[in-house]
């Protein structure tokens, strides 16, 4: 059976690092709350319905945000976690969840293993630059992980911890990094680690350091289906990205990006079909993109997005899951709303991406 996991970002509540970064009290709440439309029919800001601005410290919250998850057919969570070879950010919410252990939601991390900059304010300047280290350090990451691991709710393939890798071939040594976690977690009592490898680009799924190092594959879906059309070279897809081109970058002001929920989805799902039968997929599917209140004129925007585009496609996706034994399928993602890819609630669609969720769902309870 096919379960839902949701990425799940652990920004909303306030860390030593953004005061001094950003000013005290910044969460991403401040980006999404200051959002202006760029163009008529902009749909900014994009809010949470009942103004709910929720603090990810406050219990309540995330007893919440499990409930809907249950009620709708969510399993669980692929929570981002930020580790900076010893260092950690936004750690909070998930050490909370370990500690409350009433809460019913299963939940696995996805290691963002990139650079922390300033680039949402047109600088791109590293604050805090991600380091890999050697085996002291790769052993000091796994103890981390063990009590997580440990907890019966931590989603696990065959008794085996899941680990999504955000960006797996930034890391010199994959392989031997990923090796001695299997053996950690071996000696920890399980079967080894499970790691999902997230792929970006279609030429990656022919890099044997990604295949290698992993029991399974994931996508940037937006990202994958968006290099796929700018390189697909038949006369077909040419003439597809000359229509495409004047469809989506409908240049309102130059520094905009325009791409089409309905080509991407589209071009995903025809890339889906055709991939490699020697990998386990785990595919991916994102609600919307739409990066204004991180990025402002310089934003990358999807038009046509809603719940009814993302049941559409989810829907398919779920099927194909379905079809090829797929153990979990990514919805990216629960509450990014500073880049409007939200399951949540919202003021504009109400309950509507849930909905899409649990009606897709139906005939697998």
């Amino acid at each position: 059976m096919t379960k839902v996991l949701a990425y799940y970002l652990p920004q909303y509540h306030s860390i030593p690092e953004n005061d001094i970064w950003w000013g005290v009290g910044f969460t991403e709440w401040d980006n999404v709350k200051l959002s202006k439309p760029l163009f008529k029919g902009h749909h900014q800001p994009f809010l949470p319905l009942f103004d709910n601005y929720y603090n990810l410290l406050d219990k309540e919250t995330m007893v919440w945000q499990a409930s809907l998850c249950n009620m709708y057919h969510i399993y669980g969570w692929a929570i981002y976690h930020y580790w900076y070879n010893g260092k950690l950010l936004l750690e909070q919410p998930v050490k909370n969840l370990l500690d409350w252990s009433d809460i019913p939601i299963h939940y696995c991390f996805t290691w963002a293993n990139h650079d922390w900059t300033n680039s949402w304010i047109g600088e791109n300047k590293v604050l805090i630059k991600q380091e890999y280290g050697d085996v002291k350090d790769w052993r000091n990451h796994y103890r981390y992980f063990s009590s997580f691991f440990h907890d019966p709710r931590y989603i696990k393939v065959n008794n085996k911890p899941v680990v999504v890798i955000y960006r797996p071939l930034d890391i010199p040594e994959l392989e031997k990094m990923v090796v001695l976690w299997d053996l950690l977690c071996k000696e920890d009592g399980f079967d080894g680690v499970f790691i999902i490898n997230t792929v970006w680009e279609p030429s990656e799924l022919f890099r044997k350091e990604l295949l290698n190092t992993c029991s399974a594959l994931t996508f940037k879906e937006y990202r994958f289906s968006q290099i796929a059309l700018r390189f697909n070279s038949s006369i077909k897809n040419r003439f597809s990205r000359y229509i495409y081109d004047r469809y989506l970058k409908i240049s309102i002001k130059a520094q905009h990006e325009f791409y089409s929920y309905g080509v991407l989805t589209r071009t995903s799902y025809k890339l889906m079909q055709k991939l490699p039968s020697n990998k386990t997929y785990f595919y991916n599917v994102f609600t919307s993109w739409d990066t204004t209140p991180r990025y402002k004129e310089n934003a990358s925007i999807v038009l046509g997005s809603n719940p009814s585009s993302f049941k559409n496609h989810f829907g398919k996706m779920l099927a194909l899951s379905r079809k090829t034994s797929s153990d979990f399928i990514f919805v990216r993602a629960w509450n990014e709303w500073g880049q409007c890819m939200v399951l949540e609630p919202s003021q504009e669609f109400g309950f509507g991406y849930l909905e899409a969720i649990k009606e897709s769902m139906q005939n697998e309870y």
